[in-house]
């Protein structure tokens, strides 16, 4: 089946953006540690110090720990691939200050783009873990580099072959830092991207509702005018008519005063059933579910009913229901002969849930994303913080389902 979520818009799962952020830092990251190590190796051939060949081991080790984060974001465990790469990060830390303490303004660096993703992906209690174990980290290795004197590279390297080195390791570590802030810089202008585009959506949404609102107000005073007013105005001429009859002692008959009352009472049936189009007083009297149980009886086509969640806030009762009417009365219009639809509505922990499910001949949910029905339906559960999404296929039938947050039921009944 086909899917289409409202507003319909083309948006990727945060998940997957974070696997493949993650995942490009990590193979990033692998390249850097190679410079890195080939130029700690570089200078061991050229000076002939094994301290510089352990330094390149411990390097490549302890940043082969990063890479098993790679093994994480495969199986979509993006919290744990971060902890990986800290981890291997902050052991690197570790290992080149013991060997060259002087290194220790460089090695800062790596210690800091595990921090800069996580507090992007990571949720607050983790970031919070995650800092603290950087703090650990770093006084770890400032007090390492500042109460202990390595095994001594620091004073027999030549200053030149220092400095080179520090280039070289500065420009493989600086790497996976800009890899990371560019994603944060992308992950931030996603989010900006999404805000200006609800924005939007809402404003549409408050003009299309401000329109409907319009709408209904024309046609009940359409309705008014052309049904119980002329009802009214008919039934007060009788009035005057009898009136008129009394006084030329010629009182009405019985049957005038029953063609009155006839009259009277149809005008009261009309302003009755008008009154029910504009708000159910079932629904403000006994609630959703009852409203729902009415409505259900009352459609075109045979309409099963499971709800049982009792009474929610007024603007969520009243949107549930004009959702499910105007879904019903779509089925009724395009189903067909011999559909059947079935309502189910339901309240757990995360909010409330609703299902409007056709046995007929289906529908494209692209053909329909324009049409009155649907965005009337989609207002209405945007209203309430709620999304809708339709699927549909062809002799398959057609299903509407809305969920509302927990979030916005709470907001509404305070």
């Amino acid at each position: 089946m086909t899917s289409v979520d409202a507003p319909a818009r083309a948006r990727r799962e945060p998940d997957e953006l974070a696997a493949e952020h993650v995942g490009e830092l990590l193979r990033t990251d692998r390249w850097a540690v190679a410079v890195a190590v080939a130029a700690l190796l570089a200078i061991t051939a050229f000076t002939g110090d094994g301290w510089i060949a352990v330094l390149a081991l411990v390097v490549a080790a302890l940043a082969g720990l990063r890479q098993i984060g790679l093994i994480a974001v495969g199986e979509g465990r993006i919290a744990a691939a971060l902890w990986w790469f800290a981890i291997g990060s902050w052991g690197v830390a570790v290992g080149v200050v013991l060997i060259i303490p002087i290194a220790l303004p460089v090695v800062i660096i790596t210690m800091l783009v595990p921090a800069v993703l996580g507090a992007i992906y990571l949720d607050r209690r983790q970031v919070t873990w995650l800092a603290a174990g950087l703090v650990a980290a770093t006084l770890a290795v400032v007090a390492i580099a500042l109460w202990t004197d390595g095994v001594g590279l620091d004073d027999r390297l030549d200053d030149g072959l220092v400095r080179t080195a520090v280039v070289l390791f500065v420009a493989g570590q600086v790497v996976p830092l800009i890899v990371a802030v560019r994603q944060a810089s992308r992950q931030y202008r996603a989010a900006y991207d999404e805000a200006i585009a609800a924005n939007a959506e809402l404003r549409r949404s408050r003009a299309r509702l401000v329109e409907t609102a319009d709408r209904e107000r024309s046609r009940i005073e359409r309705d008014l005018h052309d049904g119980a007013q002329q009802r009214l105005v008919a039934t007060l001429m009788q009035l005057r008519a009898a009136a008129t009859l009394s006084r030329r002692d010629r009182p009405p008959t019985a049957d005038d005063l029953d063609q009155i009352g006839d009259s009277l009472e149809a005008a009261v049936d009309e302003l009755r059933s008008l009154a029910r189009g504009i708000f159910p007083t079932l629904l403000h009297a006994r609630g959703l579910d009852q409203a729902l149980h009415n409505l259900a009886r009352s459609a075109a086509i045979p309409t099963e009913l499971d709800s049982s969640v009792g009474r929610l806030p007024p603007a969520l009762e009243t949107a549930l229901y004009f959702v499910v009417s105007e879904a019903l009365q779509n089925a009724s219009k395009h189903a067909g002969p011999d559909a059947t639809a079935t309502v189910t509505l339901a309240r757990g922990d995360d909010g409330v849930t609703l299902t409007v499910a056709d046995t007929g001949v289906g529908v494209d949910p692209a053909s329909i994303i324009g049409s009155n029905g649907f965005v009337n339906m989609a207002d209405r559960a945007g209203a309430v913080g709620g999304t809708l999404q339709v699927d549909g296929s062809s002799g398959g039938g057609c299903r509407i389902d809305v969920v509302v947050p927990i979030v916005a039921d709470a907001i509404m009944a305070s």
